[in-house]
């Protein structure tokens, strides 16, 4: 029995208790900003409408590779778009969304900005947060950190967080990180 990783309510529902835990963690519950990367949508789908639901005024960041950006196309379009799709660091965002998927409406409604992140930039995040903090995320989890540096200045003073999940990286993988990436002063 095959269960998409991203496109059934429940696993939509699932999801959205991240946005509850970031919520109970942050002081006051007060979010400015969530950024989370984007393959099929559901993750950021349940996490942007409960954290909507809690503050409308939050705004929330959809994350992807520039090599694969199939949901930030469906979203313009208004319609799930077939796109191809390149090799990313990013693999567990790459690749298309299936057909009829539930959670392109939710992208619509709730996601109020999208960032595209190179291969470089998801590159020197990995580095830079194992430099800085000794933890190993892989390409997808890089997203959102790339796509936080990215926005720069416009996140000064404001309540941010970023979802970073997932550490499979193959050796391979992982290697050429090491020896492409850079550390971030």
């Amino acid at each position: 029995m095959y269960i998409s990783p991203y496109n059934d309510w429940e696993i939509v529902a699932g999801q959205g208790t991240t946005a509850v835990e970031i919520l109970q963690q942050i002081p006051g519950g007060q979010v400015d900003v969530c950024i989370v990367p984007v393959g099929g949508g559901g993750l950021i789908g349940g996490i942007a409408a409960v954290l909507k639901a809690a503050n409308p005024k939050c705004w929330v960041v959809g994350a992807q590779p520039s090599a694969s950006d199939i949901m930030r196309q469906s979203v313009k379009a208004g319609w799930i778009v077939e796109a191809p799709s390149q090799d990313t660091l990013s693999d567990a965002t790459a690749g298309g969304i299936e057909e009829g998927s539930i959670t392109l409406q939710p992208c619509q409604q709730y996601v109020d900005q999208w960032v595209l992140v190179d291969e470089q930039e998801i590159a020197d995040a990995m580095v830079s947060l194992m430099y800085h903090h000794s933890k190993l995320v892989e390409g997808a989890a890089a997203c959102g950190i790339a796509a936080f540096r990215k926005l720069g200045q416009q996140m000064q003073g404001k309540q941010v967080v970023m979802v970073s999940c997932g550490g499979n990286v193959a050796v391979p993988v992982l290697q050429h990180v090491l020896a492409t990436g850079n550390v971030w002063q």
